[in-house]
C-alpha cells in the first residue's frame, strides 16, 4: 500500500528524524502552496475618477452684467448724495427692470428706502424699511435700514 499524498509531500519537505538541520533551500517544485481563502480577502474598491473641474462662468458675460449693476447702483448713490432723490429713484427703477435678480439687489432696496426718505416721504420709507427687515432680519444693512423707522436713532 502506498502512502497518502500528504505524507509523500511531507517526506520531500521534512528531513528524516535525527538529521542535522540544513540551510539549503528547498526546491520550488516540492513546496506546497496554499491558496488564501477567497472569502477572507476583500476586493479592492475602485475609486471613481475625480470629477472634471467645472468651467468658470465666462468672464465676458458675467463681468459686463455686474459692471452694469454697479453703474446703476453708483448712479443712484451719487444722486442721493447730491440731494436728487428723484434721479436716484429713476436709477433704482431702471436697476429693478434690468437686473431683477442682481447681485446688488439688497443694496438697491436700501438705497430706495434712503431716496424715498430724502424725497420727503418718511412714512413710505418706514413702510419699505419694515418690509425689508421682515424679509432680511439678519441683513448687514439692518442698522442702516432701522434709521428710517419711527423712534429709531
Amino acid at each position: 500500500m502506498s502512502q497518502p499524498p500528504a505524507a509523500v509531500a511531507a517526506s520531500h519537505l521534512l528531513p528524516p528524524p535525527g538529521a542535522a538541520p540544513t540551510t539549503a533551500a528547498l526546491p520550488v517544485e516540492s513546496a506546497t502552496v496554499v491558496a488564501p481563502d477567497p472569502t477572507l480577502v476583500s476586493p479592492a474598491k475602485a475609486t471613481p475618477p475625480p470629477a472634471p473641474a467645472k468651467a468658470a462662468p465666462a468672464a465676458s458675460s458675467a463681468a459686463p452684467a455686474l459692471s452694469h449693476e454697479i453703474q446703476l447702483i453708483d448712479a443712484a448713490r451719487q444722486a442721493i448724495e447730491a440731494g436728487d432723490p428723484t434721479s436716484a429713484i429713476a436709477a433704482l427703477d431702471r436697476y429693478q427692470r434690468e437686473c431683477p435678480t442682481g447681485v446688488l439687489a439688497l443694496e438697491a432696496q436700501v438705497l430706495r428706502i434712503e431716496a424715498i426718505a430724502r424725497s420727503g416721504d418718511p412714512a413710505g420709507a418706514a413702510q419699505l424699511a419694515r418690509r425689508f427687515l421682515e424679509g432680511h432680519p439678519d441683513s448687514p444693512y439692518e442698522a442702516r435700514v432701522r434709521k428710517h423707522l419711527p423712534g429709531e436713532p
